[in-house]
């Protein structure tokens, strides 16, 4: 039973991070070299996806516990939060949806595309 929640769990974890980091992404880098961007954010994480097992086994192997490289892995996590904070947009940028009119909180609640 707890590996089906375990399952579960990191499936929506998952399924929850990638479309928050590109959302993420747009909101601080819009504009036409937003694909460059994802780009580089991919390749970013395709190299620590290679690189990091490897140095977390290392660790693994010269200290015997895993506590050398989860305290890594959090700080960064932490400075990565810290980042993305201190970076993203405090003003909501209104823009034109295509449709003729511009999108906005109002006119979405009048479509009924957000339940807020």
């Amino acid at each position: 039973m707890l590996l089906y929640l375990y399952a579960a769990c990191f499936g929506c974890g998952a399924g929850l991070y990638s479309p928050a980091i590109f959302v993420s992404a747009a909101d601080i880098f819009h504009g036409k070299n937003f694909g460059v961007i994802s780009g580089l954010l991919l390749t970013g994480m395709g190299i620590g996806g290679l690189i990091g097992p490897w140095i977390g086994g290392y660790i693994y192997d010269v200290t015997g516990i895993y506590d050398g490289a989860f305290v890594p892995c959090i700080v960064c996590l932490g400075l990565s939060c810290i980042a993305a904070w201190v970076t993203a947009p405090r003003r909501v940028k209104r823009v034109s949806s295509g449709f003729g009119f511009t999108a906005n909180r109002e006119n979405c609640q009048q479509m009924g595309k957000v339940g807020l």
